[in-house]
């Protein structure tokens, strides 16, 4: 597979501490490939479940490297960090350091903001992980 932003660089496999895993790193920037579910199995019990694109992702200008599907950005879930997932596959591309970010700061879950739109209990973001919406466009009625 070539790396989705890089273009010209390969990138390679790396097994992980989980049995059966896995993953592909690109050797310029750094970035990983989880295929699906590989992302979920490293993290453990700080996983998101993630089966579909969230509302309000937006769609990237690069293709994915396992599939050449539609690729799109979204903050992981319950952390401030931007992710790429595929539409077709499921499988995340991290840059340089998300992984870590993602790690850290699912074990330091805290859900004390609520969209208000919806009421959902969620960490302070821009945009509320149900329903969508974003934060600054958003006007009560």
């Amino acid at each position: 597979m070539k790396c989705p932003k890089c273009y010209d660089r390969l990138l390679y496999r790396r097994e992980t501490n989980v049995r059966g895993v896995n993953i592909d790193i690109c050797p310029k920037c750094r970035g990983i490939w989880f295929d699906m579910n590989e992302l979920a199995s490293v993290l453990g019990d700080r996983a998101e479940k993630i089966e579909k694109i969230p509302l309000g992702a937006v769609i990237q200008d690069h293709s994915c490297p396992k599939c050449d599907g539609e690729m799109h950005m979204f903050c992981y879930p319950d952390t401030m960090t931007v992710v790429d997932m595929c539409e077709s596959c499921l499988g995340f591309w991290l840059d340089d350091k998300e992984w870590k970010e993602i790690y850290h700061a699912r074990s330091e879950i805290k859900n004390d903001f609520a969209c208000p739109k919806c009421n959902f209990l969620q960490p302070k973001t821009d945009t509320c992980w149900k329903c969508g919406i974003i934060y600054s466009k958003y006007k009560k009625h």
